[in-house]
């Protein structure tokens, strides 16, 4: 994980990992060797920096990135590893929060352009701001403003930094009124042209003393339109343009002071958008593809629902049907089948009954396939590509097949290119511990590329099954594809038993060198009952597992499994395919064992370290994963 910023609170190391989605928590205790204690992730994260409270009993985030709101969130971290979220702030709906500093029982964030935000967190399940000071003029969602803020003086005094507008000194005025809470701007299609305005009076100064005589101020927009009497905590403003977004803000004022603002936005009338629909899924049944889901209940801005009328289906980003619903058709699971065959990518979004019509965003993009899945599978190319779904170049050759007349490759009319991530994927297949896949094989793939058969379980993450480029049989050293350059290759797919396996051919090329590529026939999928299986040496009888830890610097441990005596090696290769190091070489019985490897000296980068297994009845087994040494 990258750390783009990081927090240390005695042993303890906190790192924003905010391309990863949340925030690694280390045990620093040994600086030679930190130990990650807990990870946590939540939706839509780009933690961008934190910090504990003075106790360290709660950590505060900010979100730079990502879909998650831009606020200040509040963590439970008393119960490691369990992480619970107790609170979040929210300056200013219009900006961006960039970084969080904690003094005593303050939390001092800069905010962009919303400029400095000062929150009390004597409770930190109840978050109350207290003061701020805006840098930057005007509002609006964007990483310009303050950047940065330092509260730490002893003189009490605060330092921002605006990209923009220079560097401002402030401190904090006590005998100001601490700001209205609990603020909010509502309205729905109910209220089509005005705004309920919601908060709860402060009781008290910034110091703790009481606060009396003071009014509330009210503010569309810039424009002061308003003045309310304490204790009354609420407003309707009208006149209001149906779907206009509008920005309010309120302070406490008293004779010569006031506290600072707290804003919220709203749409009259509503978002005009409807949410899109929840939990799409694809199911694959015999007679296509089953789409599922649940139909929103809210629009955008979270108010009811309003003229709901269609379900609107994409397959393949063509628009395929429409199923009309009414306005009681919210928080509804239903289901559609679209008769068809194959991998597609499917979509769906709700729609109203408006002219011109709003529409929700999109759900994710799903990959499935259509049609039964069956336990078996063959191909020989000869009729075309069939319901194998294809990323990148690959395509049927005539020039040199096994059987019948053709075979499929990667690059049909040239060498593959640079940097190549291509594959072909064949149709979800139900396996038992007895399947394998059968196939022939030509890798005429350069030395440091390589072909990859993987499986998967869920057609997302994909375990290496084996891997093969020219290193493995001379005949394909000379880069040219010859009939007696076939070789036979079974895999045993009994670790997927019981389950739904997906099995791809996957090109992995560097930009170094190019060569022929990956010629691949006669693919069989099948039930080894009753047929003879002495030279099928199954994967479930080795385990290679992921070293650990990865990346490494400079020492690592490889895990490893066999069920019989035979003779194991077990080495490490560059991407190149020249060998750096052997770490056994040697004849084991059946079990499980661990090796330990020193990279001093090795150069960062990217390695494969393989298990290699030939037991005393004549089977051969070979396993491959990559590493990565970062110094």
């Amino acid at each position: 994980h990258y750390f783009h910023d990081s927090f240390a609170r005695n042993d303890t190391l906190f790192g924003a990992t905010i391309y990863d989605g949340g925030i690694d928590i280390v045990d620093v205790s040994d600086k030679t060797n930190p130990r990650l204690i807990t990870r946590f992730n939540y939706a839509g994260a780009g933690t961008h920096n934190c910090a504990t409270t003075s106790d360290g009993r709660f950590l505060l985030t900010t979100d730079e990135i990502g879909s998650t709101a831009k606020t200040l969130k509040i963590w439970n971290i008393q119960n490691l590893p369990t992480v619970n979220k107790v609170a979040e702030y929210q300056g200013d709906p219009n900006s961006i929060i960039h970084n969080v500093f904690v003094k005593e029982n303050y939390a001092y964030m800069s905010y962009y352009t919303a400029g400095l935000k000062v929150v009390d967190i004597t409770d930190p399940t109840h978050p109350v701001e207290v003061g701020g000071y805006d840098t930057y003029p005007g509002s609006v969602q964007d990483y310009t403003g303050a950047w940065s803020t330092y509260p730490f003086f002893p003189s009490g005094k605060i330092i921002i930094g605006d990209m923009v507008t220079g560097l401002y000194i402030v401190d904090m005025n006590t005998n100001a009124p601490r700001t209205p809470s609990s603020f909010t701007a509502y309205s729905d299609f109910q209220t089509p042209s005005s705004v309920s305005l919601r908060w709860n009076d402060p009781t008290s100064i910034i110091s703790g003393s009481p606060l009396a005589d003071f009014t509330i101020h009210i503010y569309r927009d810039g424009n002061f339109i308003a003045e309310v009497d304490s204790g009354i905590e609420q407003y309707i403003d009208g006149g209001l343009v149906l779907r206009q977004r509008y920005r309010y803000a309120i302070r406490a004022v008293i004779a010569n002071d006031s506290s600072t603002v707290v804003v919220d936005t709203v749409f009259a009338g509503g978002h005009a958008q409807p949410k899109a629909p929840s939990n799409f899924r694809i199911t694959s049944i015999e007679e296509g593809a089953k789409l599922s889901w649940v139909t929103p209940s809210q629009q955008l801005d979270d108010t009811p629902l309003n003229d709901f009328a269609f379900i609107d289906i994409y397959r393949n980003d063509v628009l395929k049907n429409s199923i009309a619903v009414n306005t009681s058709d919210t928080a509804l699971y239903q289901e559609y089948v679209d008769s068809s065959s194959g991998y597609h990518t499917y979509k769906i979004l709700a729609r109203d009954n408006e002219t011109p019509a709003n529409v929700s965003p999109f759900t994710e993009s799903v990959f499935g396939y259509s049609g039964a899945v069956r336990s078996s599978f063959s191909e020989n190319f000869d009729s075309g590509l069939s319901s194998i779904y294809i990323k990148g170049d690959w395509d049927t050759t005539h020039t040199i097949s096994v059987s019948g007349d053709a075979s499929i490759t990667d690059s049909p009319n040239s060498f593959y290119p640079p940097n190549s991530k291509t594959y072909f994927l064949l149709p979800p297949l139900n396996v038992s511990t007895h399947h394998v896949l059968i196939f022939n094989q030509i890798g005429l793939i350069s030395l440091g590329d390589f072909g990859f058969v993987e499986g998967s379980t869920d057609n997302k993450n994909f375990t290496t099954l084996s891997a093969t480029n020219s290193y493995f049989h001379p005949e394909w050293k000379d880069s040219s594809a010859d009939s007696g350059d076939w070789f036979p290759q079974t895999v045993s797919l009994s670790q997927f038993a019981g389950d739904t396996v997906y099995l791809r051919f996957f090109l992995w090329t560097d930009g170094i060198k190019q060569n022929d590529g990956w010629y691949i026939d006669d693919i069989s999928v099948g039930s080894t009952v009753g047929v003879e299986t002495e030279s099928i040496y199954f994967p479930s009888d080795i385990s290679l597992k992921q070293n650990y830890p990865n990346p490494f610097n400079p020492i690592t441990n490889f895990r490893f499994r066999i069920a019989k005596f035979g003779l194991v090696t077990l080495k490490i290769f560059d991407v190149l395919g020249r060998e750096m190091a052997t770490l056994v070489n040697e004849e084991k019985p059946g079990g499980e064992y661990t090796v330990q490897w020193d990279a001093q000296g090795i150069a960062s980068g990217m390695y494969f370290y393989q298990l290699e297994v030939n037991t005393r009845d004549g089977n051969h087994e070979v396993q491959r994963k990559k590493l990565i040494i970062l110094r």
